[in-house]
């Protein structure tokens, strides 16, 4: 029976995870879990259980007395999420580049590859699967499971956090698919340098690098606040 709750668990957990990220479920919606789970046609029991996974991986909000609620990201939030990755992710870098092997340098490649393909198609999902996928490739070959782990989280929470402000805050989905193209350390010359600092066991260039990639996205994000009047 624990087994079965906690594979439901899951199922459930994944299910809003899509929502929130799809915009299905907007900001700051309330979200009562039984209600969720005659829509999803499961009991309530998972349900509360993947509301508080998702609480506790900073994904949802849990208010005291009033319940669990979709998150609002603020500019201070996505500063601090690209702050965790800016240091994580150039740790990881820098450990990948002195660990990797000829089978994980294939693995970057066609991780790079792919992104280059999905950025070729007018599908934001695809586009942030695979770059999400390099990211965590290189997490991988770092060789630390810790640093897998906070790297994975953050990468979501990253993701949720942008995404919500793609869809419901102003932001051209066009304008932003041309963009990561297009940006030397976002984009993908960003992706190509890194994973070249890496096969090439350039340490202190690809942390550098990484720095650089997730340092880009914060500032993009600081001009697109200030642009709007609340930066």
């Amino acid at each position: 029976m624990a087994i079965a709750s906690t594979t439901m668990q899951k199922k459930v957990y994944n299910e809003v995870l899509q929502k929130i990220i799809t915009g299905d479920l907007l900001p700051e919606t309330q979200l009562v879990h039984r209600k969720l789970a005659a829509e999803l046609g499961v009991s309530p029991t998972p349900v509360r259980e993947a509301l508080n996974s998702l609480a506790r991986d900073g994904i949802i909000e849990n208010h005291p007395r009033w319940g669990y609620f979709t998150k609002k990201f603020s500019f201070a939030d996505i500063v601090m999420i690209l702050d965790v990755r800016e240091n994580i992710e150039s740790m990881a870098a820098r450990l990948a580049a002195r660990l990797i092997t000829k089978l994980g340098i294939v693995t970057l490649e066609e991780a790079c590859k792919d992104y280059s393909q999905a950025l070729n198609q007018d599908d934001l999902k695809v586009i942030i699967s695979k770059d999400q996928n390099l990211h965590n490739a290189i997490a991988v070959i770092s060789g630390n499971k810790y640093l897998e782990k906070i790297i994975d989280n953050h990468h979501l929470l990253y993701v949720i956090s942008w995404s919500v402000q793609l869809l419901h805050d102003g932001m051209n989905s066009s304008d932003f698919h041309s963009y990561l193209k297009d940006c030397e350390f976002v984009g993908l010359r960003g992706h190509q340098d890194i994973v070249k600092a890496i096969s090439n066991h350039n340490e202190q260039e690809a942390e550098r690098l990484m720095k650089a990639h997730i340092g880009a996205a914060k500032n993009e994000w600081r001009e697109f606040f200030e642009k709007k009047g609340c930066g």
